[in-house]
């Protein structure tokens, strides 16, 4: 099991917050979620809510999910940020880690798909502490 407890949602598109948000509890299970509609009120929420991770979308309405994401790493240079884009362009996944994206998904990915590579990604990100923690056998 992971230690995720509070996921920041940012997608300017309701259903896709709705659709992001129950496929996360159908996966994850039980997990507070907080969504954003625009790049400055993720900024406030992650400042005051310190979530575990963050989903950003890039085509946001105003401020870009760049600027969001720079912004986040700044306030938090060990945030765990995963951008959820239907940009797929290899200079956007580029730009992405450059600026510190811990991961990138297509959210267009067939939703059974896109529930495994948030689980996998999650797991590398959150893993269990514990196993790290026990002393090394020879």
């Amino acid at each position: 099991m992971t230690n995720l407890s509070k996921v920041l949602i940012v997608d300017d598109e309701p259903h896709v917050l709705s659709y992001v948000s129950m496929l996360l509890r159908a996966t994850l299970g039980e997990l507070k979620t907080i969504e954003a509609r625009t790049a400055e009120e993720a900024i406030a929420l992650f400042t005051r809510e310190k979530p575990d991770l963050v989903l950003l979308d890039l085509n946001l309405i105003g401020t870009t999910g760049f600027e969001a994401l720079r912004a986040i790493i700044q306030i938090d240079p060990d945030a765990a940020v995963v951008v959820l884009s239907s940009i797929n362009t290899r200079r956007s996944v580029e730009q992405a880690v450059r600026d510190g994206a811990s991961g990138y998904l297509l959210k267009e990915l067939p939703q059974e798909k896109l529930a495994v590579a948030l689980k996998d990604l999650v797991d590398q990100l959150f893993g269990d502490d514990e196993i790290s923690d026990a002393p090394e056998t020879p």
